[in-house]
């Protein structure tokens, strides 16, 4: 899981008093208030990407889906290898019914998931949503090509976690 890039240029003093600002606006209840901050900061220093991020926190909790999926858009605009992120976009476009780019943004994380056991749960993730979008687009052939992806990557993990079980089992106790 990759984490979001260094800005390549520091942010204004302004821009984080705003972003702060908002920040507790959020964790006072009030992201109304917080949608002005996180505007106003942007409107100081528009390279600020955590503003778009807090933007779409705020547009989740007041359930204003499709606001939020635009800032979403717009912080991996600026942060594109931040792979969660971009994994919850395209649970967003998935509940929002818009299957063409939920289904490219699956597929995208998919391509940027490591390919180490640390991406394991969001590719099984990815292709369980990647099936029950080819069940709506009625696309048999996928649907059978993800299901069984996902439950290969299901049962390798399911077999690691009982190949450690066991080897734990028959370590010699320390008595």
């Amino acid at each position: 899981a990759a984490a979001p890039a260094t800005p390549s240029s520091p942010t204004s003093p302004q821009a984080m008093r705003q972003w702060l600002s908002g920040q507790e606006a959020m964790r006072g209840g009030r992201p109304r208030q917080a949608i002005i901050a996180y505007h106003q900061a942007l409107k100081a220093d528009p390279s600020l990407a955590r503003a778009h991020l807090s933007l779409a926190a705020a547009h989740l909790d007041l359930q204003e889906d499709h606001l939020a999926a635009d800032h979403l858009r717009r912080y991996l605009d600026k942060e594109p290898a931040h792979v969660q992120v971009r994994q919850h976009l395209a649970d967003l476009m998935f509940r929002l019914g818009q299957n063409a780019l939920a289904e490219a943004q699956y597929r995208r994380t998919l391509a940027d998931l490591p390919p180490t056991e640390a991406g394991a749960p969001g590719r099984i993730h990815c292709h369980g949503k990647l099936m029950e979008l080819a069940i709506a687009m009625n696309n048999p052939g996928a649907v059978h090509l993800h299901r069984g992806i996902g439950l290969f990557l299901l049962d390798r993990k399911s077999t690691r976690l009982n190949s450690s079980h066991v080897s734990e089992s028959r370590m010699p106790s320390s008595a």
